[in-house]
C-alpha cells in the first residue's frame, strides 16, 4: 500500500470518528512486530511501515480501525467489552490480534532455527539474538 494513501485514509478515518479534533495525530513507527498503536498520552494512532507497505488496503483499513476503536474505547478498556463495542460501530473486527495467514510478514534480517521443532525465532539485530538458548521454549 502506498503511504501517502495510508495517510491519507487514517486521516479521514480519524476525522470521521471525531479524533481529529479531538487533538488525535496519526504517525507511523518503525515496529515489525505490532501492526498498529494507540498512545492515550500523545493522543496518537500509530500504523506500521513495514506492514502498510508490504500489506493490502483491506488489512491495513481493518488495522487502522482497530486502533481507532481503541482511542475511542478509553486507555481502561484493553480488548474487553467497551473496545469489541466500539469495533462494531466503527466496522472492524474485534481480534485482538491479525490473523498470520491474512498478513504479509517483513522479514527480518537475522534468524535462528530451533534444532528441537524447527519454529524460526526472528531478530532485527545481531545484539537482539539470544544464542545461548538451546531451543525456543517448545
Amino acid at each position: 500500500m502506498d503511504l501517502r494513501h495510508m495517510e491519507r485514509l487514517a486521516h479521514e478515518k480519524m476525522n470521521e470518528w471525531g479524533l481529529i479534533k479531538d487533538g488525535w495525530k496519526f504517525a507511523f513507527h518503525g515496529k515489525k512486530k505490532s501492526l498498529g498503536t494507540c498512545h492515550y498520552v500523545k493522543r496518537e494512532i500509530q500504523i506500521s511501515r513495514a506492514f502498510a507497505l508490504i500489506n493490502d488496503e483491506a488489512q491495513m483499513t481493518d488495522t487502522l480501525l482497530h486502533e481507532i476503536a481503541h482511542a475511542i474505547a478509553g486507555p481502561h478498556a484493553d480488548h474487553g467489552p467497551a473496545w469489541k463495542y466500539a469495533c462494531g460501530v466503527v466496522g472492524c473486527r474485534a481480534e485482538q490480534f491479525a490473523s498470520s495467514d491474512q498478513l504479509v510478514m517483513p522479514h527480518r534480517k537475522y534468524c535462528i532455527v530451533c534444532d528441537d521443532c524447527a519454529k524460526v525465532l526472528a531478530y532485527r539485530s545481531a545484539r537482539r539474538m539470544d544464542l545461548s538458548r538451546k531451543s525456543c521454549g517448545h
